[in-house]
């Protein structure tokens, strides 16, 4: 038996239509066990960029990236485990700045600040680049909740004093993040 993604690519049928379908017991297909897995495939199929959660799969599962082909994904994260946000002092603290905690909101721009001085001169990375090493430490029973909460976190981290001149908005108008440059003059 396929499964839905197969079918969709086969006949064209929607996705959400064979979902429903699956739901009402009309279809009956093999249940993946890799959700987020099916969901990088769909995001690629549509040319999209990966967000948060599948970036940090696919740094998890590298077989999966070898599979799709998806390994110069994987390389540009570069070392997650080496910048990985500790989960007690900074990972807890997500869902505070998501609800403006100044607190919370200091203690993560600390935490990116320190983490962008250390990239190369010149390179630029976005938020999910910055989500996966948020992400990278929370525990399974967390993820979901905390996720939830990542973007109005970023949001409220990225007006922070501590983060002021490193970042830009680029033409899409998407954040874009990188070393703050000190002149000597």
């Amino acid at each position: 038996m396929a499964d839905i993604l197969a079918i969709h690519e086969k006949s064209g049928v929607a996705l959400r239509s064979l979902r429903k379908l699956d739901r009402l017991g009309f279809l009956h297909v093999d249940k993946t066990k890799d959700k987020i897995g099916d969901s990088i495939k769909l995001t690629i199929k549509k040319h999209s960029r990966l967000n948060t959660l599948q970036l940090l799969h696919l740094y998890q599962t590298p077989k999966l990236a070898d599979k799709l082909d998806l390994e110069t994904e994987v390389r540009e994260l570069g070392d997650v485990n080496r910048d990985a946000a500790p989960w007690i002092p900074v990972g807890v603290r997500i869902q505070s700045a998501a609800g403006r905690s100044a607190d919370a909101i200091a203690t993560i721009a600390e935490f990116i600040r320190d983490m962008l001085d250390t990239l190369p001169e010149g390179q630029e990375v976005d938020h999910a680049y910055i989500g996966v090493r948020l992400l990278a430490n929370v525990p399974e029973e967390h993820i979901s909740d905390t996720l939830k909460k990542l973007r109005p976190c970023m949001w409220n981290v990225r007006a922070s004093e501590i983060l002021t001149g490193y970042s830009r908005l680029d033409k899409n108008g998407a954040s874009r993040y990188f070393r703050k440059i000190e002149l000597d003059l």
